[in-house]
């Protein structure tokens, strides 16, 4: 009896040696096939309800000085004092974008003594002249080159400058977008 148990062992052994054998090289073959890069190219149908993205709604912004736009829903402070105008708007989400209009009392020396300009033109590093055709007239535009996006322009009329700032972490087009829906709604009143 042990020896008819020994020999069932044994061919027990032997089929499951035959069947590891076998099924390893396929299990391998497998591995290898399902992990290699597929073949062609996959055609992916627009979903029939997928919303085309909409262009922004803007809404205007007035001072006694000037008039421009900013996105509709931005929240709007004024965070100057006397002559001096500085408007901020922010996007609703906060990191989505912002926008920065200063207009004050034009130096004696011009822009050269606004401090802002300045930076911008003595900093080819990290700011380099920006041409659009929705500057203003005259208008002197920025676009900072390192770190985060910003655009700017500096725009005068007689005795008053204005600087329109945007930045965000939006992308570089919403960005430039906005920045041209600004400057080509920049009215001195």
């Amino acid at each position: 009896m042990k020896r008819l148990l020994a020999t069932k062992k044994r061919k027990l052994l032997a089929v499951l040696l035959v069947l590891f054998l076998v099924a390893a090289p396929v299990v391998w073959l497998a591995g290898k096939w399902a992990s290699a890069p597929a073949s062609g190219s996959a055609q992916v149908a627009a979903s029939p309800g997928a919303a085309t993205p909409r262009p922004p709604e803007y809404q205007p912004v007035k001072t006694a000085y000037f008039s421009t736009q900013v996105p509709k829903g931005w929240r709007i402070e004024n965070r100057g004092k006397g002559a001096r105008i500085q408007l901020v708007a922010f996007a609703p989400s906060g990191d989505a974008g912002q926008a920065a209009i200063v207009s004050d009392v034009l130096p004696s020396d011009g822009l050269a003594g606004v401090s802002d300009y300045n930076l911008r033109t003595t900093s080819p590093a990290a700011y380099a002249p920006f041409a659009s055709p929705a500057l203003p007239a005259g208008a002197k535009a920025f676009k900072r080159i390192s770190d985060t996006p910003e655009y700017i322009l500096f725009t005068t009329k007689g005795q008053r400058y204005a600087s329109v700032a945007v930045s965000g972490q939006t992308t570089p087009d919403e960005l430039t977008t906005l920045f041209n829906k600004m400057a080509s709604e920049w009215v001195w009143l």
